[in-house]
Formats: C-alpha cells, sequence, structure tokens
C-alpha cells in the first residue's frame, strides 16, 4: 500500500510539473498570509549527556507571501509567536511546477553559522471566485531538517538534532502581526 501511495505522489508531481505553465505569474499573491500548523518529530544527540534524545512538537506559525519587484520574486516570511513578541524569519521559496493557482513549491531556511537547513516541498491549492483568490491551502509532501544548538557556560555541549517536519496551511484574511512586528521589507535573514 506504501508503494502504491508513493507511486500515485510521484505521478501527481510529474504531472503538475508535466502540464503546468513553466513562467507561472506568481505577482498575485503579494501579500497573503497563511496560519501554518507543524509537526515536528526529531531525534538529536546531546553531548553533554552522550545520549540520543527524542522530541516530539506541533505548533503555529503564520507565513506572508509577498513580490519582490527587484528579483522579480516571490518572498515569504515566516512569523512565529515568542512569549510577548514575534519571531520573523526569510525563507527560500522555489516553484517547483504547476500554475498561479495549483503549484508545487519548496520552502527552506538555512543557516550558515549554525549548521541548519529546513527544507519543505509543499502543494498548493487554491480557488478563484469572480476573478479574486477565495480559498487556498497547501499540504506537505516531503520535510526534513537538521540543527546544531549549544548550551553550557561556555557553549561547549551541543545538541545535533536531525528529524521530519509536517507542515500545512490554510488562506486566512486577517494579518495575525501587531503592526509594531510587522517587516516592511521583509524579514531578515537569520545570523
Amino acid at each position: 500500500m506504501k508503494l502504491l501511495k508513493s507511486f500515485v505522489v510521484v505521478g501527481i508531481i510529474f504531472g503538475f510539473i508535466a502540464t503546468g505553465t513553466v513562467y507561472a505569474d506568481l505577482s498575485g499573491w503579494d501579500g497573503k498570509w497563511f496560519e501554518v500548523k507543524f509537526k515536528e518529530v526529531s531525534v538529536c544527540y546531546d553531548t553533554g549527556r552522550s545520549k540520543f534524545v527524542e522530541d516530539n512538537s506541533t505548533g503555529t506559525c503564520f507565513l506572508k507571501f509577498w513580490w519582490d519587484e527587484s528579483i522579480p520574486k516571490l518572498q515569504v516570511d515566516i512569523y512565529c509567536p515568542d512569549d510577548e513578541d514575534w519571531d520573523c524569519n526569510a525563507l527560500t521559496l522555489g516553484r517547483i511546477g504547476g500554475n498561479d493557482l495549483e503549484f508545487l513549491f519548496n520552502i527552506g531556511l538555512r543557516v550558515q553559522t549554525m549548521n541548519d537547513f529546513h527544507s519543505s516541498t509543499q502543494i498548493m491549492h487554491s480557488q478563484l471566485v469572480d476573478g479574486q483568490l477565495k480559498s487556498a491551502f497547501f499540504l506537505p509532501l516531503g520535510t526534513n531538517f537538521a540543527t546544531r544548538d549549544t548550551y553550557g557556560e561556555f557553549d561547549e555541549f551541543h545538541y545535533d538534532c536531525a528529524g521530519q517536519r509536517s507542515m500545512s496551511g490554510k488562506l486566512i484574511n486577517y494579518v495575525p502581526v501587531p503592526p509594531d512586528d510587522l517587516m516592511e521589507d521583509g524579514c531578515k535573514e537569520p545570523d
């Protein structure tokens, strides 16, 4: 059964790539917000305790799609609540195939100084009503990540983690982030 599901997913991916518009106009996604639910399963090696630790977590963040005229390319920022504040990180977005309403895309985050990477392949489904985008959602096709977090008085210990993250999102018609926490020119790349 798993093999059959794999062939169906591969068939869908190649179907979108083969029939999709090569240069779909994604500028219509400018200013769209998505509520994103994620579930993460990881295994970490703790050098301070010399053992493996499993971790499961869930959460909610928000993605903002915006059009960068200078490139021209669709960009995405992720806003996550952090105590009383909001964390904001720039993500890379790569369109794999499809058209401007239904397409495969990859979003990723790479933090060079920490050897972190996060990569997620998604499929977007959306619907126009009277020429306006009325509904949209995306589902995960494949996600993986690796991170290194340090701790200790001199950062002498670290967790080396790898795992999978499932992210799905739905279009929302409001801005969830307070105006003072919004980044006008997009979030900055993480250090």
